[in-house]
């Protein structure tokens, strides 16, 4: 595969399942238990993003030209706080 279109298609694979897991699954949780959970992993994903500054941000799995590693909020704890998010967010019964 190319190596300019690697980082498009690990993104367009990403959004497929995310797309398919909102498709099949129900979009909040029926108890409240689980739905704070959801809740929790909705705010690490936006806390995430916010550390990282919209300047810094890239969908892709690429390194900016400009770009510098995020230290703080969640970056300090976890190494992909995004992922993180969207696996609290999506994990529900």
């Amino acid at each position: 595969m190319h190596s300019r279109l690697k980082p498009y298609t690990l993104v367009v694979i990403q959004f497929a399942f995310i797309f398919y897991i909102a498709w099949t699954a129900p979009i909040l949780a029926r108890t409240p238990l689980w739905l704070a959970i959801e809740m929790a992993g909705l705010f690490l994903g936006l806390w995430a993003v916010w550390s990282m500054r919209l300047f810094n941000f890239n969908i892709t799995p690429s390194v900016k030209v400009e770009g510098y590693m995020v230290e703080r909020g969640p970056y300090r704890f976890i190494r992909h706080p995004m992922y993180s998010s969207l696996l609290i967010f999506s994990e529900n019964s």
